[in-house]
Parts: C-alpha cells; structure tokens; sequence
C-alpha cells in the first residue's frame, strides 16, 4: 500500500468504528509491511461510509441513509449540512461517495 491508501484505510477504519454507543478506542493492526495505530476521533455517526480529505485537515462524511457532515480536524462533528439531495437508502443505495470539486 502507498502512504496515501494507508492513511485513507485508517481514517476510514476509524470513521467506521465510529458510533453512537462507542468510546474512543485505538487498536494496533499489524500487516506485512509495518504497524498502522487506529484511533477513533468522532462518535455520534450512523453507518459512516465515505471520507474526502477537506485543505483544511478536516473531513467530509457521508451517511449511508442520506447525512453529509463535516468533521473538523480536532474531531467536532457538525450537525447534517443542508441541501443534500434526497437519498433513496434501501437495498444497497444510499448516501455512498463523496468527492471534492
């Protein structure tokens, strides 16, 4: 894995970990090429599925059932962020990707 994909699987892996009923919790994976630390930053998301990496250093999320948030780099979670087109969540579909411009 190039550095990039590593701290994209992190961050994502840390995202996914994240949820309302869990505390901060850091776990080490050992692979093939090195140790990666996992540390939860933000709880408070439900079925968080996609990251973009905002200047800033913060993040933008996606909720699977239609939230797009921001998380800040010290870990603040904003409230929904408005004008999100409705989401069809069901089977598979969802709020899934999210991309800067």
């Amino acid at each position: 894995m190039t550095r990039f994909s590593v701290a994209t699987f992190a961050a994502g892996l840390a995202l996914m970990m994240a949820g309302p009923t869990l505390a901060a919790v850091d776990e080490v994976f050992e692979t093939e090429t090195g140790s990666i630390q996992v540390t939860t930053f933000v709880d408070g998301l439900a079925n968080p599925w996609a990251i973009a990496f905002l200047p800033d250093g913060g993040l933008l999320v996606t909720e699977r059932a239609g939230a797009l948030r921001t998380v800040s780099a010290d870990g603040r979670l904003s409230a929904p962020l408005r004008g999100v087109p409705e989401v069809a969540a069901a089977g598979q579909g969802g709020l899934l990707d999210v991309a800067l411009d």
